[in-house]
């Protein structure tokens, strides 16, 4: 190979935080990168979800033709909802066509690679989505061997749970945590790309996503939640985390030299978040959501309308604390019991008005878990379907279009800042059908939609947990001999990656993709000397795993996701 390539993923992060870090020096080796190579905002795909995010990333495909469109999968037949995993990417990715090509890879801990497969180098699942059972790497003896060299694999899955405290031993536990995953992962790095020698690796790290979204606050001074004494208190180690990455890359541009090209990358960005916006209220309030006429619903709805709901609940002192002993056990017990203990909490959330409540006969739309999807129940395609295809159909679906763009906030009388798309506007290709009928996006990121089922009684409330809420804006910092230096450059989309990846590495473009080639990165020398080439259509990946799916195991990964906050 003319060029090899390290990319790592930074979930989540965004020059928001990065960048003022970088201009005063406290991260000098991410500020000379930038300096002496490209830098600049990589759009996200819709939703800016790390699941179809990292999915789009990887096959250089929008959603439509790689079928993933949130964490989750909704099965038709029993509304029920089940955790994707690395078959339902039906898309070919990145390393698998560089191996198609000869080129040696090793993959680390990207999203949606569980169960691990077969791929021309190696491969360590990531932990986010993997289940009790089964392999986690290929070859499957390979995370023994790096376990005997490192200790155990960190898996990159703190339960964040000390935000309802905010403790400050919690606080410093769970990002010193993640600062740990960070220098244990970049040894592993070091170590395969030393024995096995790659034409291309790629490191996702996970810790970035979780201190944006519990501790934006502490980030970002206009936040409503920020204290200033509080964000003394924190700051600092919020920024080991940083710095340890920081000096992770330090090491790494130590060892690489002229025929290595190194990109960071994000699958999504990150903003303050202030409100929620319950999708099922809003649905239920307006009458295309119906509940069921039986006697413990109607109680339910009953305690609901008189504010007993997860918002309400989570404003008493009481349960907060009990919260916050649950995260003490959870942060000092990483075993099974802390997700029989996520179960349990969950469990206690049913007797409140839930999806269990809804009558779906008489249910026309309704918001599945997900971000800030709208799905319409159209008969002949679920279940219980009860809207007709065609033109009533297509009148429900622009009545809900015209009627979320209209939100405006009660409190302040302000338009609610979501950007409102159907599917057929975003997304084209075999699995159009598969998508969500709308899409509901903060554009600022104030408004984060919620599908629990019913977490409030009025459709906008206040928001408690989080503090940040993804955004589209997130980064690329790329430095290589091909690549130009100290230059900006605009108008990237995390598809873009893909194509431009086997372009620096002489290999083919499939003809389908949907990214394009970020040639105003390149060098005009490179470009002049490397014209862009382009192959047939890659085929539909078929991963074929010996891993059965036991519901136990998958319920487990929906408790891991919801703790981690990407499921409410």
């Amino acid at each position: 190979m003319e060029q090899k390539v390290i990319i790592i993923g930074l979930d989540g992060a965004t020059f928001d935080v990065l960048g003022r870090w970088m201009e005063d020096g406290r991260l000098p080796h991410l500020k000379a990168l930038a300096a002496e190579g490209v830098s600049g905002e990589l759009r996200s795909s819709v939703p800016p979800v790390t699941a179809p995010a990292w999915a789009s990333f990887m096959t250089g495909k929008n959603p439509g033709k790689h079928g993933v469109f949130d964490f989750v999968v909704h099965d038709k037949t029993t509304y029920q909802f089940h955790p994707v995993d690395s078959r339902s990417c039906r898309a070919k990715t990145l390393w698998e066509v560089i191996g198609d090509e000869g080129g040696r890879v090793v993959v680390l801990n990207v999203p949606l690679t569980h169960p691990p497969y077969p791929v021309n180098g190696a491969l360590v699942s990531d932990f986010l989505l993997a289940r009790g059972r089964g392999e986690k790497s290929f070859p499957p003896a390979l995370l023994g061997e790096i376990e005997e060299r490192f200790g155990p694999y960190h898996s990159d899955t703190v339960l964040p749970y000390f935000v309802a405290s905010q403790a400050d031993e919690d606080v410093v536990r769970f990002i010193r945590e993640y600062a740990r995953a960070v220098e244990y992962k970049f040894q592993v790095a070091h170590d395969l790309w030393e024995r096995i020698r790659p034409d291309f690796l790629m490191l996702h790290l996970y810790g970035n996503d979780q201190i944006c979204h519990w501790l934006w606050h502490v980030l970002d001074p206009t936040h409503p939640w920020h204290r200033p004494r509080e964000s003394e208190k924190h700051l600092e180690t919020v920024l080991e985390y940083y710095r340890t990455f920081d000096r992770e890359i330090g090491k790494l541009l130590d060892r690489v030299h002229g025929d290595v090209t190194l990109f960071i990358i994000s699958d999504h960005g990150f903003g303050p978040v202030y409100k929620a916006l319950d999708l099922n209220t809003w649905l239920y309030q307006r009458g295309y959501l119906a509940l069921k006429n039986r006697p413990v619903t109607r109680f339910k709805r009953l305690c609901w309308q008189a504010g007993l709901t997860p918002t309400t609940l989570l404003q008493q002192r009481w349960i907060r604390k009990g919260l916050a002993l649950l995260a003490g056990r959870l942060l000092r017990d990483r075993s099974q019991g802390g997700v029989e203990q996520v179960q349990k909490a969950h469990a206690l959330g049913q007797l409140l008005l839930s999806f269990r409540d809804i009558d779906w006969a008489r249910t026309r739309a309704f918001s599945p878990f997900g971000f800030g999807q709208i799905r319409i129940n159209v008969r002949g395609e679920w279940a219980e379907g009860c809207v007709s295809p065609g033109d009533e159909y297509d009148r429900l679906k622009r009545e809900l279009v015209d009627g979320l763009r209209a939100l405006t906030d009660p409190e302040t009388g302000e338009p609610v800042d979501g950007a409102v798309f159907t599917r057929e506007e975003l997304y084209r290709g075999d699995y159009l059908a598969d998508a969500p009928d709308i899409f509901f996006i903060p554009v600022n990121g104030k408004y984060r939609p919620k599908s629990t089922g019913f977490t409030s009684n009025a459709a906008i409330s206040s928001f408690w947990g989080m503090s940040g809420i993804h955004k589209m804006n997130g980064v690329l910092i790329g430095r290589g001999a091909a690549l130009r230096s100290g230059v900006r450059i605009d108008g990237a989309e995390i598809i873009d990656i893909f194509p431009s990846v086997l372009y620096l590495m002489g290999m083919p473009i499939p003809e389908d993709v949907d990214g394009k080639v970020l040639q105003h990165m390149f060098t005009g020398e490179f470009v002049h000397r490397h014209p862009i080439r382009f192959a047939g259509s890659t085929s539909s990946s078929q991963r074929a795993s010996t891993e059965q799916t036991v519901a136990a195991e998958e319920e487990e990964v929906l408790d891991r996701l919801r703790g981690l906050g990407y499921l409410d």
